[in-house]
């Protein structure tokens, strides 16, 4: 929140005080501060009320100088109304508190919304599940039958963490805003910009009034804008769901332009996808996957698809075998013909997952053109997901047991190997300066992520105020999952005392990979492929190879071990790499200091390994 000069805490109350401005001190004499007591009783309400009082201040002072000047020039008697209509203001200086004044605004709301929630839990839930309720919580931006709408997916948000609800009514009552605006824009109805620019600046010359509503607009959806890349937008809940884009209903019939077609648009959004960081495998794969669309449902204007279109989509790719391109007997068929074909001999669909990941890919293009294009309808692809049976995350991947562990690391490149290349074979040679026998143990006292791991070079291993960390960054072609992915780990003792420094020092260049001995895959997609089979070798020579473990699961084990070591939360995510998604990630910068890291990080023990 901005800072008002002036304003401050005095005992328990806030005052503002307003400087005398120096041409002006004949007129206040002695006075050259005037204090104002404000009546407010949080900080935010106290900055909107100097807000206020400023522009009080603003007026009252122009008036001064007006009068001093007219005693010290004696011009020609001028009538009332002529000089209102001469008043000048500042209208960038208005346009940038009015802005001020917005975030404020939105602010003390989104702290009101989350003081209901902890006041009463239960009654906030029954408030945002009850439609009339709910819209007024959306400043009344959205129908009620698109808040209707919303039970779906609060439902998905509702997992016993309602601060995921508050961001997300935060965000959406911001986007409806922003809309109303906009949709006033369109019909030229500055009535309400109007007023406030008369409350602004009473008297305002003919010449600025119009200069100043449209500022006032500008700085309103820029302020509106930012405040909303500034807000979390749920990021463990599917793409779909979290950020769903609702238009705000229309109210005046606008002539609607003639719209490109879809195929003539998919190259400025992946355009527009690199530049926001998605990596270039990932943007060839959304390709295909919006070409994939094209050829089910045709190419048609943009706006002139509708969810007859989605099922129709749906239908096919649900049916169509996995990798069926590369099969003979579907060769050079189109998407159609294969799951027809696929239909006739019973042969098994993808899985849900997969289609889920081809969904998404679309139905991001789409709510990427709702923002781009004026006129669009609402997005086709809302609530068009196809559902699955919830179940336990956890159970799709589990830790690895103190024993399974025991029997990892009693596999030859601990105990003994035939040779560097003969790796799993017993032998005498134990590989400590191999990157195969740093990969398990660096991701079981770190918890990063094989590629992470595979990528690590030894310019990426660093010290700051005694603390020895490995830096996970996306420099020199190095990529990270997400923003969070970006941080610092500190180095475990366990791994120093096995000797894991003094063998980064021993490799010849800071560009040399800790793991070199395992090459990255060419493929975008896929960098870590290679070290992923390797690991399921040593997995499986140990004897601890099931279909609910993979070398993934050091990470669930680092996690769990995590959790008994009694380590924070939010400490925890931040080691991880996990994006926090709730309201604390709003605030300050989200890092914690290596010292204090390096403090939880060693608390992490395995017990009996």
């Amino acid at each position: 929140m901005a800072k008002i000069p002036g304003l401050m805490k005095r005992g328990g109350s806030y005052v503002y005080r307003a400087n005398v401005p120096k041409e002006l001190h004949a007129v206040y004499g002695s006075q050259r501060q005037i204090w104002v007591t404000l009546e407010a009783q949080t900080e935010s309400e106290a900055k909107c009320e100097a807000y206020r009082t400023a522009l009080q201040f603003l007026e009252v002072f122009a008036a001064k100088r007006e009068e001093l000047r007219a005693s010290t020039l004696t011009p020609a008697p001028m009538s009332q109304e002529a000089f209102n209509k001469a008043k000048r203001y500042s209208v960038s200086t208005l346009a940038k508190q009015h802005a001020s004044a917005v975030l404020d605004r939105e602010e003390a709301k989104g702290e009101a919304l989350f003081q209901a929630y902890l006041e009463d839990a239960a009654g906030f839930k029954r408030r945002v599940y009850d439609v009339r309720e709910c819209a007024r919580l959306l400043d009344n931006h959205y129908s009620l039958e698109q808040v209707s709408q919303f039970e779906s997916w609060i439902d998905f948000l509702y997992d016993g963490e309602a601060e995921r609800v508050v961001a997300f009514i935060e965000r959406k009552r911001i986007q409806g805003r922003i809309e109303l605006i906009k949709r006033t824009q369109a019909v030229k109805d500055f009535r309400e910009f109007s007023e406030l620019a008369e409350i602004l600046a009473p008297g305002i010359a003919d010449d600025q009034r119009r200069p100043l509503i449209r500022a006032l607009i500008e700085q309103e959806i820029s302020a509106l804008t930012r405040l909303l890349e500034a807000t979390p937008s749920n990021q463990h809940v599917s793409a779909s769901v979290a950020d769903e884009e609702l238009s705000a209903p229309t109210e005046t019939t606008v002539t609607t332009p003639a719209l490109p077609l879809l195929d003539d648009v998919k190259k400025p959004f992946l355009e527009d996808k690199k530049r926001s960081g998605t990596s270039v495998g990932a943007c060839e794969e959304i390709y295909r996957n919006i070409d994939d669309f094209l050829e089910i449902v045709g190419d048609k204007s943009i706006n002139k698809y509708t969810k007859a279109d989605v099922r129709e989509y749906l239908a096919v790719i649900q049916s169509v075998p996995p990798n069926s391109r590369k099969k003979v007997a579907y060769r050079d068929l189109k998407l159609r013909e294969i799951s027809k074909k696929a239909q006739g001999t019973k042969e098994k669909g993808p899985d849900v997952a997969t289609v889920h990941k081809k969904f998404d890919a679309v139905a991001g293009f789409f709510r990427w053109l709702c923002r781009h294009y004026d006129h669009m309808p609402s997005n086709p692809f809302n609530d068009m997901r196809p559902q699955e049976r919830k179940k336990n995350v956890r159970d799709e991947r589990h830790p690895f047991t103190i024993d399974e562990l025991r029997r990892i690391f009693s596999t030859p490149p601990y105990t003994g190997a035939k040779s560097a290349s003969r790796w799993l074979t017993p032998g005498s040679v134990v590989l400590k300066d191999r990157g195969v026998y740093w990969l398990p143990l660096i991701a079981l006292y770190s918890g990063l992520r094989l590629g992470e791991i595979l990528q690590l070079r030894k310019g990426d291993i660093q010290e700051e105020d005694g603390v020895h960390y490995i830096d996970v960054n996306d420099h020199d072609g190095k990529s990270v999952k997400t923003n969070a992915g970006h941080r610092r780990v500190p180095i475990h003792p366990r791994l120093t005392e096995m000797g894991l420094l003094s063998y980064v020092r021993q490799l010849p260049e800071l560009g040399t990979r800790l793991i070199n001995d395992i090459p990255l895959s060419g493929r975008a997609k896929d960098r870590s492929g290679r070290g992923s089979r390797k690991m399921a070798e040593l997995l499986i020579t140990s004897g601890v190879k099931t279909d609910k473990n993979s070398f993934h699961s050091f990470r669930h084990t680092f996690e769990d071990a995590c959790r008994m070591a009694g380590i924070d939360h939010a400490v925890m995510n931040i080691l991880q790499g996990h994006v926090q998604g709730d309201m604390s990630d709003r605030y300050g910068h989200g890092r914690y200091s290596l010292t204090k890291l390096s403090e939880a990080i060693s608390k992490i023990t395995y017990p009996g390994l």
